[in-house]
C-alpha cells in the first residue's frame, strides 16, 4: 500500500495511468514510458488539477513510491486483468477524466491491446472522459516479414497491419482527445490509419534544462574509458534504430580517429531477448564489434546512476534510426545534457539543419561522423539546435499543454 491508500479519500480530478518506475535498488533502471510519466506526473502536480498516478504493482509486494516523491496508487497488474485495477482506482477517487498512456505490450502481451480498448469503452459508458497519448505510432509499411517474427508473431504481415489500422482507430474513435509527441506520428494517423484529424493534438516528448553537468575528463574517468573522444549510441539494440549501419560507418572512418571509441550504452530488449530472429540479429552485431580492435565497446545494462556520465562524455551522440517508431527518449536525455548529435532523416523535421542530418546510407553516416568529429562548425550548429529544442520542450511547457488539453476536455 502506498501513503494514498491510507488517508482519507478524496475526489480527485484527473488520474493519470502508466506504468512508473520503482527505485528498490539503485541498479534498476528508468527507460521509456515510465521516465516520461514520472517526469511529466512531476510537472503536472503544479497545475489547477489533482493528478493521481494510478500505476502497475511490483512483484515484490513493496510498491513503492517514486524517486521524486510522488505519492501514486499501484493498483493494476501487467496481463489480461489490468483494467480492473485501473478502473478500481478511477472509481475510489472519483476521477472525471483518465489520462492512459499507450503503446503495444506496455499492458502485457499482445492480447491486452483488446482490453485497453474495452477500457475506453468502459469508460466511457460510465461518462468518463478519456484522454490516451500513443507513445508509438507503427508506420504501416515497416510491417514486413522482419518485424513480426521479431513480435514473436506467426501471422502474416498483412493481418499484423489490418490489426494495427483497426485497434488504433478504434482507439482514437473512443477517446476525447489523442496526443502523440510528433507531428510525423500526426500523419501517419491521418494518412495511413485514416484517423480524422480533429481530436488529435502533438505534445512533444520533454526535456530537462535543468540539468548539472560535469566535464568530459571527469565523466570518462568516472566510466573507466580510456580514449579521447567518445561517439555515443544509447538504448536498447533494435534492428530499427540502425545500429548495424553506425557500426559499419564507426569501422570505415576508425582508421583516421586513433583516439576515438564508440560506446553503444545499452543491451538487448527484454522483449525480444530469446527470440531466435533476434538472437540470430545480436550475433550479427557481435560480429562487427570483433572487427573494432577494442575501439567498439557495448556496456549492456546502464543503471540510472551512470545515464549522465555517457551524455557528458560524448563527443558525438548518435540516432541512426531507420524508422521512426516513437519519439526519442535518448534525443530528449541528449537535448537535456546539452550533448551534441547528429541523426538520420527520421529527425529531420526536428532537428531543422541538414548538416546534422544523415540519410539510410553507410556512407552519409560515415560522412556525418566525419564532420562531427573533424569540424568545430558540429559543435555551434549542434549546440544551437539544443537551446531551441530545450526551449519548445522544457518539461514546464509540456506540462503546461497538457494541462490546456484536460481543460479543454473537461469543459466541452
Amino acid at each position: 500500500m502506498t501513503k494514498d491508500h491510507k488517508r482519507s479519500v478524496r475526489p480527485a480530478s484527473v488520474a493519470f495511468v502508466a506504468p512508473f518506475p520503482s527505485r528498490g535498488s539503485e541498479s534498476e533502471q528508468t527507460v521509456g514510458v515510465e521516465w516520461y510519466s514520472e517526469s511529466l506526473v512531476r510537472h503536472l502536480r503544479a497545475g489547477r488539477f489533482r493528478i493521481v498516478a494510478v500505476a502497475q504493482r511490483i512483484e515484490s509486494g513493496r510498491n513503492p513510491k517514486t524517486s521524486v516523491g510522488l505519492d501514486i496508487v499501484r493498483t493494476w497488474r501487467r496481463g489480461l486483468l489490468f483494467p480492473v485495477g485501473i478502473l478500481s482506482s478511477v472509481l475510489r477517487y472519483g476521477c472525471r477524466l483518465v489520462h492512459l498512456q499507450h503503446e503495444f505490450f506496455l499492458y502485457g502481451k499482445s492480447c491486452t491491446a483488446f482490453e485497453f480498448l474495452l477500457l475506453g469503452l468502459v469508460l466511457k459508458v460510465l461518462g468518463i472522459r478519456t484522454i490516451v497519448t500513443l507513445h508509438g505510432v507503427v508506420p504501416l509499411s515497416a510491417v514486413d516479414p522482419r518485424f513480426v517474427r521479431e513480435q514473436g508473431s506467426r501471422l502474416s504481415p498483412r493481418w499484423i497491419a489490418t490489426a494495427f489500422r483497426v485497434l488504433t482507430r478504434a482507439i482514437v474513435a473512443s477517446s476525447e482527445v489523442i496526443i502523440v509527441h510528433e507531428e510525423l506520428h500526426k500523419r501517419r494517423l491521418i494518412s495511413e490509419y485514416f484517423c480524422p484529424q480533429r481530436n488529435i493534438r502533438v505534445v512533444p516528448l520533454g526535456a530537462s534544462v535543468e540539468a548539472k553537468g560535469m566535464s568530459k575528463v571527469k565523466a570518462k574517468e568516472s566510466l573507466g574509458i580510456e580514449f579521447k573522444r567518445i561517439v555515443l549510441f544509447f538504448g536498447y539494440l533494435a534492428w530499427y534504430k540502425g545500429v548495424e549501419r553506425l557500426l559499419d560507418a564507426f569501422l570505415s572512418v576508425m582508421a583516421r580517429h586513433p583516439d576515438t571509441a564508440l560506446v553503444i550504452a545499452g543491451g538487448e530488449h527484454p522483449r525480444h531477448k530469446a527470440r531466435p530472429e533476434y538472437e540470430a540479429y545480436l550475433a550479427g552485431l557481435m560480429v562487427k564489434v570483433a572487427r573494432g580492435d577494442g575501439r567498439i565497446i557495448i556496456t549492456g545494462y546502464v543503471p540510472d546512476a551512470k545515464v549522465p556520465s555517457y551524455f557528458f562524455a560524448a563527443d558525438v551522440v548518435v540516432f541512426p534510426h531507420s524508422v521512426s517508431l516513437a519519439a526519442s527518449g535518448p534525443m530528449s536525455l541528449a537535448i537535456s545534457y546539452g550533448s551534441p548529435f547528429i541523426a538520420s532523416e527520421c529527425f529531420r523535421e526536428t532537428i531543422e539543419d541538414d548538416k546534422l542530418v544523415f540519410d539510410h546510407s553507410t556512407a552519409s553516416l560515415a560522412s556525418r561522423l566525419e564532420y562531427a568529429l573533424n569540424d568545430p562548425d558540429f559543435v555551434r550548429r549542434s549546440t544551437s539546435v539544443i537551446e531551441r529544442l530545450r526551449k519548445e520542450r522544457r518539461w514546464e511547457a509540456v506540462a503546461a499543454r497538457t494541462l490546456q488539453i484536460y481543460s479543454e476536455v473537461l469543459e466541452q
